[in-house]
């Protein structure tokens, strides 16, 4: 069992800390060199949340004040429409990948999304990422076909 928190500015350096284990998303999704100060980038990441009404929320163990990962998702108004929702961002530090965090991550932001009214859910994933692109097609996400430029030079599949 995990948990769904939206973080507090206290909890930055603990979400730093994630980023910065996660040298693949630092170099391939965000293109931050992987010295890159992980608190300015948490920053950045939660102004971002706040500027499009989305969650910015620490992962944890049921019953643990520890953090294992962070997810971003704005749960209804993606693209002006109010049915639909955005995954941004599920991050889980790499000695808890494997082990289910990450799919239990998805379904508790699905749960979250739809009791609020959203009937589509949609994710970018970074084609040169095989293992996300192999995670969300297990976890029954399908590419729609669209498939754009990311800010890092990378190309993105929308599912």
């Amino acid at each position: 069992m995990i948990t769904l928190e939206p973080l507090t500015k206290e909890d930055y350096a603990t979400a730093a800390t994630i980023f910065a284990e996660c040298r693949d998303f630092l170099v391939y999704i965000s293109g931050e060199k992987p010295d890159s100060t992980a608190i300015e980038l948490v920053a950045r990441e939660a102004a971002a949340a706040a500027a499009h009404r989305a969650v910015f929320a620490g992962i944890r163990p049921a019953g643990s004040r520890s953090m294992i990962g962070v997810a971003t998702y704005q749960p209804s108004g993606y693209g002006g429409d109010p049915a639909a929702a955005w995954i941004a961002l599920l991050l889980i530090a790499p000695p808890y990948r494997g082990k289910g965090y990450g799919a239990r991550a998805c379904r508790l932001i699905e749960h979250s999304v739809f009791v609020r009214g959203a009937t589509s859910i949609r994710l970018g994933v970074l084609l040169n990422n095989p293992a996300a692109v192999l995670f969300w097609k297990t976890m029954g996400y399908r590419d729609i076909g669209i498939v754009k430029p990311h800010g890092s030079g990378h190309v993105v599949a929308v599912l």
